[in-house]
């Protein structure tokens, strides 16, 4: 004040000035029950303007606006204080890692520095050896040419040894060919002589094979006498052999005859059996029929004899009883009274 002395005085801020964290917290604060998000919409939209999504981010955003039911929410300060207390531990330990990442980062730069003056330095050892080098590869030149100059030496010398290696197997060749062409000449040689043994051997075969031909000439004149008398009997043969075929045609004539003849009698036969063979059929099947109703009759017959049986059994059965039996003798005893009286 004027005379220097502090008093607590209020400040009045406009509530536009407020975040909407702060304006939900005094409406919240001020309804303990809690409140729905048109309700709060319809409280903090008359300090601020804003609408129902920006307010359901930050009740969703914040741990401490709690969701009740549904549509209520209430503000917890106890979670608030843990909140802040956490924000607070967690800002604390984020500076400290980024205070942690910045010495890294000032040892890295330092590092970095360093690393650039070897790379400076690397470098001009680089261009120092690079000179160096230059020289050396002048003097690989000038080896490299000195070793050219050999290789081409060295080829010269091997192309003159492959020529000569080549001059030496082709006179190999050609002994090789020559002594194939003598082997070849004694071979015609050898098959000359052959030849000419073969030929005088063909000649002797000549003279036997003429001296064959006029004997089986011989045998050929006696060959054609026998034949001229053969062809003699042959046609006196067929003389005889045309009587003959004579004779047998008329014997085939009158075979044929007699074969008609009985052919007609065999006819009459099959048409004679064919009718008692259908009279027999006939009988055949009358007689079946009988034996169906015989069969039938048996069948009869014997269905009865079963039930005789049966009824001879059941008497049986009933006579095996002692009071039946008791009756019968009584009966038959009577019957025996009565005979005698009629008797006497």
């Amino acid at each position: 004040m004027e005379n220097g002395q502090w008093v607590l005085t209020e400040w009045q801020v406009e509530n536009e000035k407020y975040s909407l964290k702060q304006l939900l917290i005094k409406a919240l604060k001020s309804h303990p029950g809690g409140l729905s998000v048109q309700q709060l919409l319809d409280i903090v939209g008359g300090w601020k303007k804003t609408d129902a999504p920006a307010i359901m981010c930050t009740l969703q955003k914040f741990p401490y606006f709690e969701q009740i039911s549904d549509s209520i929410w209430v503000y917890n300060p106890a979670v608030h204080s843990a909140y802040d207390s956490f924000m607070q531990r967690y800002l604390k330990t984020l500076t400290r890692y980024h205070q942690r990442w910045q010495n890294e980062k000032e040892r890295w730069q330092r590092k970095v520095m360093s690393l650039d003056r070897q790379l400076k330095e690397a470098c001009m050892a680089q261009k120092e050896a690079a000179a160096a080098l230059a020289l050396k590869v002048q003097e690989a030149h000038r080896n490299e040419h000195l070793l050219s100059q050999m290789a081409e030496k060295d080829l010269l010398l091997q192309l003159r040894k492959k020529e000569i290696f080549r001059y030496r197997e082709h006179i190999d060749y050609l002994e090789r060919k020559c002594n194939s062409i003598l082997y070849q000449c004694r071979l015609w040689v050898k098959r000359a002589k052959q030849a000419a043994a073969e030929n005088m051997h063909y000649k002797e075969a000549l003279q036997r094979k003429q001296q064959d031909l006029e004997a089986m000439f011989t045998k050929l004149q006696q060959y054609k006498e026998k034949d001229r008398e053969n062809k003699a009997l042959l046609a006196e043969l067929k003389d005889q052999h045309a009587t003959k075929v004579a004779e047998l045609q008329t014997q085939v004539l009158e075979l044929r005859q007699k074969l008609g003849r009985q052919t007609e009698n065999i006819h009459l036969t099959e048409s004679r059996w064919q009718e008692e063979v259908r009279e027999l059929n006939k009988e055949l099947k009358k007689v079946l029929d009988e034996r169906d109703d015989l069969q039938r009759s048996v069948k009869f017959l014997r269905q009865e004899l079963k039930k005789i049986k049966d009824d001879y059994k059941n008497l049986k059965n009933s006579f095996n009883n002692p009071v039946v039996r008791i009756v019968v003798r009584i009966l038959a005893f009577f019957n025996r009274s009565t005979q005698h009286s009629v008797a006497s």
